[in-house]
């Protein structure tokens, strides 16, 4: 009778809290990309922005890609992990911060407001993938281009999103302490974009700089990527278990933060 009243009680507050987090991703949309449908492009503008730059560059230096595979596909398939896990990060940071009154509401948690961040960020990106496959099959790129293996792939998908919502986690209650942590970690996100291999693998890369490179898990993360998405990729350079590891240990992180501050009755209104 107590397990079954426990389960009870949990399924309770679980279904809150999937409603609360529900309400407060319709919240973050609206406010993010407004009522009008130009407020959604942009979301497909930033991407192509970057691909059309970046194909630029490797088309003034007449560069190839490091891998059979065309330009479009080689580039996306760095762009879209690399995006969802910064979006995730930096709009992770500023979660609780730029949500403090809804804190007020006994059925909002800090949970909440970074899940109900990261769940959009990673679905609009899933969309905007979507939308980049098709155009680029309209435009004659077949989709077997992007689907090698689809349980390695469904695996790393699966590693982003922990890594994501760990660092979104660990930034969000980070930020709670440390006022200036949402600006560090813009300024860090911009850096990673150099070195986590949006426009290059690791087998490219000269061994030493390859081994400092490795140090960052998203390189490992975007050469799973390839690895399970690319037919004419195979690359033994990244480790899922060292991803994993990252995700877990941001969000261990940050949980230990909230606990912390909760246990030393610190207010959500700082």
């Amino acid at each position: 009778m107590a397990f079954a009243s426990e389960a009870a009680r949990f399924g309770d507050r679980a279904s809150i809290s999937i409603r609360v987090i529900h309400a407060l991703i319709l919240r973050e949309a609206r406010t993010r990309y407004g009522h009008q449908a130009i407020g959604y492009l942009w979301a497909l503008l930033d991407p192509l922005i970057q691909l059309a730059i970046l194909a630029t560059i490797f088309t003034l230096l007449d560069r190839h890609t490091p891998i059979e595979v065309s330009l479009p596909v080689f580039l996306l398939t760095g762009i879209f992990p690399f995006w969802a896990w910064r979006g995730s990060a930096v709009r992770g940071a500023t979660a609780i911060e730029s949500n403090g009154p809804l804190l007020t509401y006994p059925q909002v948690r800090p949970f909440d407001l970074v899940t109900a961040r990261v769940v959009l960020e990673l679905a609009t990106m899933i969309v905007v993938a979507i939308v980049f496959v098709v155009a680029l099959r309209l435009a004659g790129e077949p989709f077997g281009s992007w689907i090698d293996a689809p349980l390695n792939l469904l695996g790393a998908l699966g590693a982003l999103a922990l890594l994501a919502f760990g660092v979104a986690t660990m930034n969000a209650h980070l930020s709670r302490i440390v006022a200036s942590w949402s600006e560090v970690m813009r300024f860090l996100a911009r850096f990673l974009w150099f070195t986590s291999g949006v426009w290059f693998t690791p087998e490219s890369l000269p061994p030493a700089l390859r081994d400092a490179v490795l140090y960052n898990p998203l390189a490992h993360l975007i050469d799973w990527v390839r690895d399970a998405a690319l037919t004419t990729y195979a690359s033994d350079h990244y480790s899922p278990t060292y991803v994993v590891f990252w995700g877990i240990g941001c969000l261990f992180v940050g949980l230990f933060i909230d606990w912390l501050l909760r246990i030393s009755g610190y207010s959500e209104a700082h």
